[in-house]
């Protein structure tokens, strides 16, 4: 892994500081979280190559769902009939639209028609695993569908704010810890100007102080995830 520390500041509210789903619907007024305005832009440098697909998180049950769906297409490839309808019968596979509403990659507005298919899987859903009355999808289902690089990277920060609340000041330290990247340097210079011409270059983040850093500062900063 390559760790990339800075500090950011946010400068309109309304923007989660992660993603955040409510089954099919993103928590917040602006179309993106923080981590992804930060993220988005500066993963190209890293990946030059290409992004690769998302991936669910190693134990999650989204990463239990996409292992059991790649079991079921081996099976349906070279076991018997009957094996792959018995599972089938535990994979039920569903289909739900939601909405894309920007260009991941530019943070460029996308026409309000624009729909993204995710592919949800029955019974591993997050009221299933967590209990929740109001959650009948498993968020990180919706994740890899609508946050690049899913899976390929992880955003640590120390503490937080809330959705509704602006990071002024000096700025908030974070560590961008990208998994497997294609490159292992880069140009921070670039990298602060590509975030500064994300969604369209309306300044509405900041990075500043960018440099490389060492999988100790995400342990301390583990220890502030809580405060504000």
């Amino acid at each position: 892994s390559v760790f990339i520390m800075g500090k950011y500041c946010k400068y309109m509210r309304g923007m989660s500081q992660s993603p955040w789903f409510s089954d099919d619907h993103r928590i917040g007024s602006f179309p993106l979280s923080l981590q992804e305005y930060i993220a988005n832009p500066i993963l190209p440098l890293l990946f030059p190559f290409g992004i690769p697909k998302a991936v669910a998180p190693s134990g999650t049950p989204a990463a239990r769902a996409t292992a059991a769906a790649a079991l079921v297409q081996q099976l349906e490839d070279n076991a018997a009939p009957s094996h792959v309808a018995t599972l089938k019968a535990a994979f039920n596979k569903e289909r739900s639209g939601v909405a894309g509403p920007v260009d991941l990659s530019t943070g460029a507005p996308l026409p309000s028609g624009d729909v993204v298919k995710a592919e949800l899987c029955g019974g591993v859903t997050h009221k299933t695993f967590l209990g929740s009355p109001t959650q009948s999808i498993d968020p990180a289902l919706i994740a890899m569908h609508h946050v690049l690089g899913y899976g390929h990277y992880k955003f640590h920060t120390a503490g937080r704010e809330d959705v509704d609340v602006r990071m002024l000041g000096t700025g908030r330290p974070f560590v961008l810890e990208f998994i497997s990247p294609h490159k292992e340097k880069i140009d921070f210079n670039a990298a602060k100007e590509a975030v500064g011409a994300f969604y369209g270059g309306a300044d509405l983040v900041t990075v500043e102080d960018m440099q490389y850093t060492t999988p100790e500062v995400t342990l301390v900063m583990s220890r502030h995830s809580s405060e504000k």
